[in-house]
């Protein structure tokens, strides 16, 4: 009996930010050099401004979802990694924002379960408005990108 088609991607990776902010476009930036990388299948990268609770169907099929970001806290260029659980919104609306853990919360909700998830998140300090991030951030973004697409090869398998 032939193998079962693969349902989706191994594992998701997503980078959130916006690029026009300077520091903060460091999640979208570094998952485009991730997906540059030319990864084989089994990796999705996905570009987002913010995440939504649309985002539970493309990371249901996933093992593993990696989520990037920029934050304010620690020294411009630090990446910080840390697990994600599953834990809904405090905020009762159904706005177009949220955090991971609210993400892969819409998951478990809509479809029972929900993938493992990583926050990595590099700490930047313009946030002002241009498309120029500072130095430490962009050597980060390089940085993680060369840490991460060997092990999304072994992930993805």
């Amino acid at each position: 009996m032939p193998d079962e088609p693969s349902r989706g991607p191994a594992v998701v990776v997503i980078g959130i930010g916006n690029p026009l902010r300077g520091d903060d476009g460091a999640g979208i930036i570094a998952a485009e050099a991730i997906l540059a990388r030319e990864l084989l299948g089994g990796v999705e990268v996905v570009i987002q401004q913010q995440l939504t609770p649309e985002l539970a169907l493309v990371i249901e099929p996933a093992r593993l979802v990696l989520f990037i970001d920029a934050d304010l806290e620690g020294p411009p260029g630090s990446i910080k990694i840390q697990r994600v659980r599953p834990r809904p919104s405090s905020d009762p609306l159904l706005g177009h924002h949220q955090d991971p853990a609210a993400t892969l919360a819409w998951c478990e909700s809509l479809y029972g379960t929900a993938p493992q998830g990583l926050l990595f998140t590099i700490s930047g300090s313009k946030f002002e408005m241009g498309d120029e991030m500072s130095l430490p951030v962009q050597r980060a973004v390089g940085r993680l990108a060369d840490r991460l697409a060997p092990r999304l090869r072994r992930w993805s398998e």
